[in-house]
């Protein structure tokens, strides 16, 4: 069965994007808007329409309160690279049916590019961010800034470094091996935070936080600077939204009952 098309602007679609729509299954849009809208379990979706450059549907979304209604949503998915041109004259057979062969592979292709995103996520899904309130995560960050600032301010420029170049090749770095030894711990330090980092892209997209939003970048500049304090920061926040969750499971449940 394909997915549902509204039936007041089915003329107002090209021949094509008709036909393509009528025969679009709904096991292929579901992880498309999982995967770009965050769409947990969508309901009734509805292709609105599809062009060179984009695909848009709407659906509801349920709501973690399951005594509210479900919450109509729109997703707009781009199509990168864009699609051909869609044909202009409904006559050509043969242009119509290249174009919705293309764009059915398309859509084939980005449905299970967004399964393996997707196939691992997690029902909890977190929606803030946390900053860190700790001194020592302060201190940590301040510490990290600082280091790394000063070693590039000594390569770049040695004992012309203004204030403090004079100092570091009189007091700190005035023998080569001492530099050597700093610049190898602070690149063991990297190597650590980069690992911080890439594990907790691999979280975040687990529970929810997709790439290149706002969310998504505060944590992984935050884990950048901070390291570990941070990734126990949103494992905590994950426990938090679990327990929201079971607790809401639980009124729904009683509220059901009555």
């Amino acid at each position: 069965m394909g997915t549902k098309i509204d039936p007041t602007t089915l003329l107002a679609h090209p021949l094509p994007v008709r036909n393509l729509i009528l025969q679009i299954p709904p096991r292929i849009i579901t992880p498309l808007l999982t995967h770009h809208a965050q769409a947990f379990e969508p309901q009734d979706i509805v292709v609105t329409s599809i062009t060179s450059t984009e695909l848009t549907i709407t659906y509801l979304q349920p709501l973690r309160e399951v005594w509210f209604n479900p919450v109509p949503r729109t997703a707009i998915i781009p199509f990168t690279p864009p699609l051909p041109p869609i044909p202009a004259d409904p006559a050509n057979e043969r242009a119509n049916s290249d174009w919705e062969e293309a764009c059915a592979i398309r859509l084939k292709e980005m449905s299970a590019a967004s399964e393996k995103v997707v196939d691992n996520r997690s029902d909890i899904v977190v929606t803030r961010y946390l900053p860190p309130t700790s001194p020592g995560s302060f201190l940590a960050m301040g510490w990290f800034v600082a280091l790394s600032f000063v070693i590039a301010l000594w390569i770049f420029r040695g004992r012309e470094a203004p204030y403090i170049g004079g100092f570091l090749a009189d007091r700190v770095w005035n023998v080569d091996w001492k530099f050597d030894v700093t610049a190898v711990v602070h690149a063991g330090i990297l190597v650590k935070k980069c690992r911080d980092v890439v594990n907790l892209a691999k979280r975040l997209r687990v529970h929810g936080v997709d790439r290149r939003r706002g969310v998504w970048a505060l944590w992984l500049v935050n884990v950048a600077l901070e390291g570990w304090r941070c990734a126990q920061r949103f494992e905590g926040e994950v426990r938090r939204v679990g327990r929201g969750l079971a607790e809401e499971k639980v009124k729904g449940e009683s509220r059901k009952g009555k």
